[in-house]
């Protein structure tokens, strides 16, 4: 990854922490009480959020029909989608948790809806260029999100608003998706490819909540025609939709 890039992904952590530390606030605390809420909250949703995503940004110049492909291997759930690929704007806006964008499209209000995959990982990987556009390269995830917290743990009002997560049953932890780091391309046919580490109870949750899909919300989805789940590379169920939004399952 270009040097300018990874430094540009690595001061969204450093403004992170610097935020973090201001004495006068409790931005820790209010943070990771944010994202722990928020994963609960979207409990269930994950496959359709991520979903609302693809159709948020699928671009109709790219040529291609917009696809959304999920594929489970045996430590990975991999979601792949032609479409606006993430650029350092939209990426910022992710780990911000802002509700809208410029174009007032792609991750907009469905960043909220994204950090539900929370509830399935703690080590996600984002690959994402269209074209000529940057290649945007991360991983979050919880290991360097320690490596984080270890860097501010120590100053006093940080400690006080750790005692007071872990009164409310939650572990004080540097927040994920504030903590982006910049890893190595990967080749791809999609413009991006979100990989996403599970555990074997987590593949079963996975395999029941794509039992249970229900094909019409493609009905909701205007741009999406096409959904494929993959059961280590073999493809087990495909969800079709006409401009006419009659859906079909194969």
């Amino acid at each position: 990854m270009e040097n300018k890039l990874a430094s540009e992904i690595q001061n969204i952590t450093e403004e992170a922490k610097e935020m973090f530390l201001k004495t006068s606030d409790r931005l820790f605390l209010e943070r990771v009480e944010k994202e722990h809420k928020l994963a609960k909250q979207y409990y269930g949703r994950e496959i359709l959020e991520l979903l609302q995503n693809i159709d948020d940004a699928y671009d109709p110049g790219c040529n291609q029909t917009c696809e959304a492909c999920f594929e489970l291997s045996d430590d990975c759930f991999i979601v792949s989608n032609y479409g606006k690929p993430f650029t350092m704007e939209t990426l910022q806006r992710l780990c911000q948790g802002s509700v809208s964008s410029k174009e007032g499209k792609y991750i907009g209000s469905k960043g909220i809806g994204f950090r539900s995959i929370l509830n399935w990982s703690n080590k996600v990987e984002i690959y994402s260029q269209s074209g000529e556009s940057d290649y945007i390269a991360v991983r979050f995830s919880s290991d360097y999100a320690n490596k984080k917290l270890e860097e501010i743990k120590e100053y006093d009002h940080i400690k006080t608003q750790m005692e007071e997560l872990k009164r409310k049953n939650i572990t004080p932890s540097f927040p994920i998706f504030k903590a982006p780091e910049p890893i190595e391309p990967i080749e791809k046919t999609y413009d991006t490819v979100i990989k996403i580490f599970i555990n074997d109870e987590i593949k079963v949750k996975i395999r029941e909540s794509v039992k249970n899909f229900d094909k019409y919300s493609l009905l909701f989805l205007p741009n999406v025609q096409k959904i494929s789940f993959k059961d280590n590379s073999e493809t087990t169920t495909v969800y079709t939709k006409k401009r006419d939004t009659e859906t079909k399952d194969k």
